[in-house]
């Protein structure tokens, strides 16, 4: 019965513990079950699809503190942030409140600049615990969640300029150019060559590194061009390093601007060379639509001392540019530069001070900014070379590390080198450069990879211009190829737009055509070991061999010659103590020189004046202008001072005085003591009112034989005689036929 009873006893423990160990993986299954679903949010979490403005604009309140989920395209130019068009900070105009967003927290290390991506996250007011350069911000996004929406190539490496060494250019002087030097009998002091450079940034959104970028260089150009490294004072933003490549001398504010000056006012002598950079943001008036930015004020002032002769008519334009309420004004305005938090200049004061440097030999002053043009007529003196990189009505563009006029500038000085490998059909004979492998990806899709190793892409940053510097085949590198028979092929970036090769952009290949013609049609050429050549319209072939042509510039001379870029600049930093500068065998200097003649949105031209002092010869004192139908001009007061001609003998209103501005550039003051000029843009008719020999008052002298001249005015256009308007002199024709020219007597 003991042996019984303890078998049962140890069956039924047994028993328990058989089924204690099932119910307890039962309740741990089922706890961990419980687990699970406890983990999982009961409701899944939502986000609110938001566009840009209602972030930055009056509905932030209702969004503050929320999840958000907006699309758009991410920058680290300046600060991380998202745009919702990539194009504006390419513009050397600040960012609206209502074009970009901060964004803080997880953002990953290979996102590129101009990607385009979508962020989840919470929309946020900045904390203290937050980087200084959100804290001013109204608001920001705080990282949850950050999606590609494209597949794109890694960051680049830094710009290869500044890889390369720099040296001095050794140029050549044309045959029969004379070369005039001013070597003084007795020389106390030695020349010396100073150097002023300005980026003002306004604040951290808006202090591209393309600035620090554009200063960096300049900086070691100049070293190479014999300046000393004491002689060159750098002014940037709020005074602080991007790098060590580079010293700061002053923040960005007008006190340190006018500290800088006063202070080399007092060290340069009529031996000496003062460069000045200017690589900002500007403010003026724009007249026409870029891009999504409308017609208006972007940062310019009103004229308030009479010395701008732009007199922009309201009506004309179609605008309200004093927000008075109506289009019934006609108004003149100042440019401006910014500088660092919310301060600026304008082009009075900036002309101010260079004005203080009024000993020295010659001024050089290069401007990148926005609206630059403008400050030309304020700026321009006997002895100084002006270089901006747009007109005084728009915008100038950038790359995303370095401005498109700086870009090309620095070019020249590398003795043409352009080093980011750009495509060009400019090779007669296909050799190693002109072959590339062919990959072939399907569904019509290739890939080329040049000599270098590297593949071809189109890059949006760089205007969407081929180069050879892509690491892998990604979207930017992906073309389709269309087979058009017979050996000729056409070809698409992932932009959608045909490749061509340019014949107006000195047949670099660029992929911005929306339909294919015989410019976007290449011939495909194979050779024995498989690779492929193409052979553009013109004959030539595509080269992926950073091009060895120095750059040419269209330059406004009389014979329409065209001149290196090289020799311009070079005239600035080798030939600076020069009585008279030099382009042409006859001495006459380009007073506005084209860069880029395509001047569409993303190229800008490069104006270039240049003031020697030359005499004009026989052409001097006061004149009369005998115009084809034998009469001779008259400023009529009587009809409010326009200019016709109708008389025939050359009395008093008959008779001009000749100013001589600089080289080849003149004004015509009439016997009222009034400066004549063009009347406005859309009424090009001469008029006899303006104050100052300056703007619309200024015209360039060109010399066509027989004693006989051309006028050109300030609007690129030519002097006409109307005979269908009763001989009334408009400045609208684009040649110089027989009615352009008149005939010089000297009273």
């Amino acid at each position: 019965m003991k042996r019984s009873f303890t078998s049962l006893l140890g069956l039924t423990f047994l028993f328990l513990v058989l089924n204690t160990g099932s119910g307890q993986a039962q309740v741990n299954k089922k706890y961990s079950s419980s687990l699970s679903l406890q983990k999982r949010p009961l409701i899944k979490k939502t986000y609110l699809k938001v566009t840009l403005p209602f972030l930055r604009g009056p509905d932030l309140k209702r969004y503050i503190n929320k999840s958000i989920e907006i699309t758009g395209y991410f920058y680290d130019g300046s600060i991380p942030m998202l745009v919702s068009d990539y194009g504006r900070v390419l513009v050397d105009y600040p960012l609206s409140r209502q074009d970009y967003i901060p964004l803080v927290g997880n953002i990953p290390s290979s996102l590129v600049s101009g990607q385009k991506i979508v962020v989840k996250g919470v929309l946020s007011k900045p904390l203290s615990s937050d980087p200084s350069w959100v804290r001013k911000e109204p608001s920001l996004i705080r990282v949850g969640n950050l999606v590609y929406k494209r597949r794109s190539p890694e960051k680049e490496p830094f710009h290869s300029l500044l890889k390369l060494k720099i040296l001095p250019f050794k140029g050549v002087l044309r045959k029969g150019t004379t070369r005039f030097i001013f070597r003084p009998k007795y020389r106390v002091n030695l020349p010396e060559k100073y150097a002023i450079l300005i980026a003002g940034g306004i604040d951290e959104a808006n202090n591209h590194i393309r600035y620090w970028n554009d200063l960096k260089v300049m900086y070691r150009i100049l070293l190479a061009n014999g300046y000393k490294p004491e002689n060159i004072t750098v002014i940037y933003a709020d005074g602080s390093r991007r790098d060590n490549d580079l010293p700061i001398n002053y923040s960005a504010t007008r006190a340190n601007l006018r500290q800088a000056f006063r202070d080399l006012a007092q060290k340069v002598t009529t031996l000496d060379t003062v460069y000045i950079m200017l690589a900002d943001h500007g403010g003026g008036v724009l007249l026409k639509r870029a891009g999504s930015n409308l017609p208006g004020i972007y940062g310019a002032v009103i004229d308030r001392n009479g010395d701008e002769d732009d007199e922009i008519d309201e009506k004309a334009v179609n605008l309200d540019l004093n927000r008075d309420g109506d289009k019934k004004d006609v108004l003149s305005y100042d440019e401006t530069l910014f500088l660092w938090g919310g301060e600026f200049v304008t082009d009075d004061f900036f002309a101010q001070l260079v004005n203080l440097l009024s000993r020295c030999q010659r001024i050089i002053i290069q401007m990148k900014q926005c609206f630059s043009g403008g400050f030309i007529e304020d700026l321009r003196a006997p002895r100084r070379t002006i270089m901006a990189s747009t007109s005084e009505y728009n915008f100038s563009y950038s790359y995303a590390d370095y401005g498109v006029y700086t870009y090309w500038y620095f070019s020249a000085f590398l003795g043409g080198e352009l080093p980011r490998s750009f495509l060009v059909a400019d090779r007669a004979n296909a050799r190693e450069w002109e072959w590339f492998d062919l990959e072939d990806l399907g569904d019509d899709k290739v890939a080329f990879r040049a000599h270098n190793g590297l593949y071809v892409r189109y890059n949006p940053n760089f205007d969407c211009l081929l180069t050879a510097n892509g690491e892998r085949i990604g979207d930017w590198e992906t073309f389709v190829l269309e087979d058009l028979g017979k050996g000729e092929v056409a070809l698409r970036a992932d932009n959608g737009k045909y490749v061509c090769a340019d014949a107006n952009y000195y047949n670099f290949l660029i992929a911005d055509r929306t339909e294919r013609k015989e410019w976007e049609t290449f011939r495909l050429i194979r050779n024995r070991a498989g690779k492929v050549a193409l052979q553009a319209h013109n004959g030539r072939f595509v080269c992926a061999e950073a091009a060895r042509e120095r750059w040419k510039v269209d330059a406004d001379t009389n014979n329409d010659g065209r001149i290196s870029i090289v020799e311009a600049y070079n005239l600035a930093f080798k030939y600076d103590r020069s009585e008279t500068p030099f382009f042409e065998d006859d001495g006459q200097a380009p007073s506005y020189s084209s860069l880029m003649p395509r001047n569409g949105e993303g190229r800008e031209s490069l104006n270039v004046f240049l003031s020697s002092g030359e005499e004009l010869g026989a052409i001097k004192g006061k004149i009369a202008l005998k115009a084809h139908n034998g009469f001779f001009v008259c400023a009529d007061l009587g009809k409010k001072a326009f200019l016709v001609a109708d008389r025939s003998q050359a009395r008093e209103w008959e008779t001009f005085e000749v100013i001589e501005l600089s080289a080849g550039q003149i004004a015509l003051k009439a016997s009222n003591g009034k400066y004549v000029g063009t009347l406005s843009q859309q009424d090009p008719r001469l008029v006899a009112k303006y104050r100052f020999p300056r703007g619309k008052a200024v015209f360039r002298l060109i010399r066509v034989g027989g004693g006989k001249i051309a006028l050109k005015a300030n609007n690129g256009k030519y002097v006409c005689a109307d005979s269908g308007r009763g001989n009334v002199l408009i400045a609208n024709r684009s040649e110089i036929q027989a009615w352009e020219k008149f005939e010089v007597i000297n009273k």
